[in-house]
């Protein structure tokens, strides 16, 4: 059998298993995973990557489906690196791999309508879909007041985000007047 090259390569035919440690093969997992993770990323959110959005991925843990453009509160993140080893391996893990809970937005907890992230693509119940959490966004919004050029996360809707007289999102555009599900630009 053929020694490993030294890139790291393996020949045609040889044993993958006699060629990698398992550190090796580990940080090789590791690097598709983000390779991976980007590319879905980018093929979720399309052009919002190009605007610069940042994005972050989400587990939806709502109960209910989130449509594109909706929205969940941000509630905690696994793994937790709480209380362990700068080194381990899960400290490790989570400053590479790191994903949010979302949870139905409670306004009436101050940080609910403010700590919120707006989905790229629709989320499943149980799935982790990217959410952008600041940059230039397309969104869907509810407007209670023509003269609203602000936008938060609204109570008890995954839909939607709600317009208002100042908040954390400021609408850049939005369509029409008063009324459900009108389009906007808006900016975190």
């Amino acid at each position: 059998m053929a020694e490993p090259r030294n890139d790291g390569r393996v020949e045609p035919g040889q044993s993958i298993s006699t060629a990698f440690s398992a550190t090796q093969w580990n940080r090789m997992a590791d690097a598709a995973d983000l390779v991976l993770d980007r590319e879905l990323l980018r093929s979720a959110a399309g052009p919002a990557i190009a605007r610069g959005v940042n994005v972050v991925r989400v587990r939806n843990d709502s109960g209910r489906q989130v449509p594109i453009y909706g929205v969940l509160a941000l509630r905690g993140v696994s793994p937790n690196p709480s209380g362990l080893a700068f080194d381990s391996q899960e400290v490790r893990q989570f400053s590479s791999q790191f994903v949010f809970g979302g949870d139905v937005p409670d306004v009436s907890v101050e940080q609910d309508a403010f700590t919120f992230a707006v989905a790229l693509r629709p989320i499943a119940d149980g799935a982790v879909g990217p959410m952008a959490v600041s940059g230039v966004f397309p969104c869907k919004v509810k407007i209670f007041d023509d003269r609203h050029r602000f936008a938060r996360a609204r109570y008890d809707d995954v839909t939607q985000l709600a317009s208002v007289k100042c908040g954390p999102v400021r609408l850049l555009w939005r369509e029409g007047t008063e009324g459900d599900d009108k389009w906007a630009i808006g900016v975190m």
